[in-house]
């Protein structure tokens, strides 16, 4: 009996959790519909991107000439790459374009990176863009006009991934989608608490006042942002500031990326604790602990319906030993005692409504950000495995803590 109700308190929370957040978003959007739309542009700011490379021959071609093609004044842009230690030909490939400037050093991870960067910098923002990523013409075009607010440190772009091929790029597609709406929404929150590696536009002031990108830090983009937001300042993003990145293609390489990506989370979280609490308005009191409550609940779920299901794989088999094995049997008794009507309940209800508005929200996330993928399968193969997925990935996150494993790019 306490097994049940421990069974419907856990699912009862997880649905009226997702119900919650899906309709608190769902407001939010209603409430600001009239800014999703970027505002003008006015100065047309000096631009210098930052692109730190390590070993990017494959496609750091296609990421300059992507930044080549920005339809923004180019004699207000200025390139620079950096090759932090490429054993491959990165440098020579970056140092055919005319008028980037490449500068070669040893390797020392991409804050170093980018910070040998900032050096060269003497513009008014400064993007850092990843070199296994992709720019549209008009992204920047559709960020600077934040930038009117004196108070504004940071954009973000609507990131996606690019050209995904098979099952594992798919999942990260529908994912990434997903993201492009809740960063807006976190936008209008005053609640974005990272500017991600490709393509996120900074106010270079904020880089001398404050610093550098830490460079011992595995998530050097969630540092930087909880450093603004600690400081008071606004992190806008632009869903129409199409950056497509190139995302893992294998569960190897995901989980890799994903276990630095946690690790980064527990660690900066825990750095800027003090950001919790009704002080920093909804990012204190709404946006990080929903964060950290996710992904206590998508754990605890997944442990205890992981339970769940093995100790009812054993009673099955329990069962089949006692008839013989007799599995045609088992299921005839099943089918013909088979009722629609026993599995109508408020749970099913509940749990259809949930469904139903996480539909919603990603089609929106769809249309505003003019999507035009296709995604009917990838959107079936995330619903079926994101969760235990991503809680596989967070379980593989603790453990390396609590073993104290080293984390590596």
């Amino acid at each position: 009996m306490i097994f049940f109700e421990s069974n419907l308190i856990l699912y009862y929370f997880g649905i009226f959790f997702t119900l919650y957040i899906g309709v608190f978003y769902l407001i939010t959007l209603f409430e600001n519909r009239e800014k999703i739309r970027d505002p003008k542009v006015g100065k047309l700011y000096t631009l210098s991107i930052i692109v730190p490379a390590f070993n990017e021959a494959k496609t750091i071609g296609k990421t300059l000439v992507s930044l080549k093609n920005l339809n923004y004044p180019q004699d207000k842009i200025k390139i620079i790459v950096v090759d932090d230690g490429s054993t491959d030909n990165t440098y020579e490939i970056a140092s055919r374009f005319s008028g980037v400037k490449v500068i070669k050093k040893e390797n020392g991870g991409k804050a170093s990176a980018i910070n040998i960067g900032l050096k060269e910098v003497g513009t008014e923002l400064v993007a850092v863009m990843d070199a296994d990523s992709f720019v549209t013409e008009h992204a920047l075009w559709s960020m600077v006009g934040y930038f009117r607010n004196k108070r504004t440190m940071a954009v973000t772009p609507a990131l996606k991934v690019y050209s995904p091929k098979g099952f594992w790029q798919g999942v990260q597609y529908v994912e990434y989608l997903f993201s492009v709406f809740f960063r807006k929404m976190f936008s209008f929150l005053n609640g974005v608490y990272v500017t991600p590696g490709p393509f996120s536009v900074y106010r270079k002031e904020f880089f001398d006042k404050y610093g550098d990108f830490q460079e011992n830090n595995m998530s050097e983009d969630l540092e930087v942002a909880l450093r603004i937001q600690s400081h008071d300042y606004k992190i806008e993003n632009s869903i129409n500031a199409e950056v497509f990145t190139v995302a893992p293609n294998n569960f190897k390489a995901l989980l890799k990326q994903r276990v630095r990506w946690y690790s980064g989370v527990l660690n900066n979280l825990y750095a800027y604790r003090h950001l919790f609490g009704s002080r920093r308005g909804y990012l204190g009191i709404f946006v990080l602990p929903v964060t950290l409550v996710s992904i206590v609940l998508v754990l605890a779920l997944l442990g205890y319906y992981g339970a769940t299901l093995f100790i009812s794989l054993l009673k099955n088999l329990y069962q089949i030993r006692l008839v013989s094995f007799d599995v045609m049997g088992i299921a005839q008794d099943y089918l013909a005692n088979f009722s629609v009507l026993k599995y109508i309940s408020p749970t099913l209800v509940l749990f259809v409504l949930t469904i139903s508005f996480t539909v919603t929200i990603f089609i929106l996330s769809r249309i505003y950000s003019q999507d035009k993928g296709k995604v009917f399968g990838s959107f079936l193969m995330y619903a079926l495995v994101y969760g235990p997925i991503f809680g596989v990935m967070w379980i593989t996150t603790i453990a390396h803590k609590i073993l104290n494993l080293k984390i590596k790019w």
